[in-house]
């Protein structure tokens, strides 16, 4: 190791720039921070500067195969203290696929040993070269097995675990983000048709609201005129019904009256009870009677019985009267009648029932 260069891990860190994010960039930048020229690794890897440029430009290709690559990638990292696995990750994610192929080793190899192998030694010097070139490929091949081999299936199951990862999770933020971006735009593409349909269907909404209260307002009218118009005529039949009772109940009075209307011009006649051997006079009456005694031509005298008893008691001249109020039923009697009157609440008595006497008694009862 030439002077000035320590084998030191170098603490490569996320906040490297870009460059650091190829094996050949995180080379160069560790080579950098050393203090490091292109010359002094060359020397010490012995190998030529161009390679070591080729390398820290990604460019394996300034090696015959990619397994020399490798092997110079893992020195260079371990002579400036970077990881030397992680550098052999990074070559390997970087190769062609066509190099990935442990098989294009070999047949690129041995088609460049072809022309050696073609030949027909003549003499023993050629056989000689010729087994020494096979041997060189045997060499490398088992080389290449011992490098390469190992690291490809590493880095495959790397990959392979890596790819699955990403496949179970990191996939499904993007397609989520697809579903979203489309539901967001479509959001904003729809809310202007939306407002647009509920401007539309405002107006609509509001308009058979309003005929609806209007349909409403009608029926209510009309059930309430229906309703006025039965209770008025329900009160005009009440009131007919009612006029018509009045009007019975009037011509029931006033036949009833005309049935009671006494005339008073013709005196009411005795009759006679030949069981009790009386004269008797039926009467219509509410509570007392009125009894007038008159003299009419001389003296007269009256008398007025109530339950056998003489309540009244009186004698008369032409020109007297009395006037008496008694219940029914009562006795009146008359002495010297041809000179005297009784009358009934105003209606007069017939004292003519004993014509060959001169005095007359009656009883009057409630008809």
């Amino acid at each position: 190791m030439p002077e000035g260069i320590q084998n030191q891990e170098t603490n490569v860190g996320s906040d490297l720039p870009p460059e650091a994010t190829t094996y050949g960039g995180l080379l160069r930048i560790a080579r950098e921070g050393k203090g490091l020229t292109v010359d002094q690794v060359a020397s010490q890897l012995r190998i030529s500067p161009a390679q070591i440029e080729g390398l820290e430009a990604d460019d394996y290709k300034v090696f015959p195969t990619p397994v020399y690559a490798r092997a110079h990638l893992r020195s260079y990292a371990r002579l400036l203290g970077v990881d030397d696995n992680k550098v052999i990750d990074m070559f390997n994610v970087a190769l062609r696929p066509e190099d990935r192929d442990p098989r294009t080793f070999i047949r690129k190899t041995t088609q460049d040993l072809a022309p050696y192998q073609d030949a027909q030694p003549k003499n023993v010097g050629g056989k000689v070269v010729a087994g020494l070139l096979f041997l060189a490929v045997l060499i490398a091949a088992g080389y290449f097995g011992y490098q390469y081999i190992p690291s490809m299936l590493a880095n495959s199951d790397s990959e392979t675990q890596t790819a699955a990862a990403p496949a179970a999770s990191a996939p499904a933020a993007p397609e989520a983000k697809e579903q979203e971006v489309p539901a967001a735009k479509q959001e904003v593409k729809t809310e202007p048709e939306a407002e647009k349909k509920a401007e539309v269907a405002a107006p609509s909404s509001e308009a058979a609201a309003a005929a609806a209260a209007e349909e409403a307002k009608e029926k209510q009218e009309a059930e309430l005129k229906e309703r006025l118009q039965k209770e008025a005529e329900e009160k005009a039949k009440q009131k007919a019904e009612e006029e018509r009772k009045a009007a019975e109940a009037k011509a029931a009075e006033e036949k009833e009256a005309a049935a009671q209307t006494v005339d008073t011009s013709e005196p009411m006649r005795l009759e006679y009870h030949k069981t009790e051997d009386r004269w008797e006079l039926p009467y219509s009456a509410k509570g007392e009677v009125k009894i007038k005694l008159e003299g009419k031509n001389g003296e007269c005298w009256f008398g007025i019985y109530k339950d056998n008893k003489l309540e009244f008691n009186t004698q008369l001249k032409a020109g007297q009267s009395r006037e008496y109020s008694v219940a029914l039923p009562f006795k009146v009697s008359v002495g010297n009648r041809q000179n005297g009157a009784v009358h009934l609440d105003g209606r007069a008595v017939n004292l003519d029932a004993r014509p060959n006497s001169t005095s007359t008694v009656f009883t009057a009862y409630q008809k």
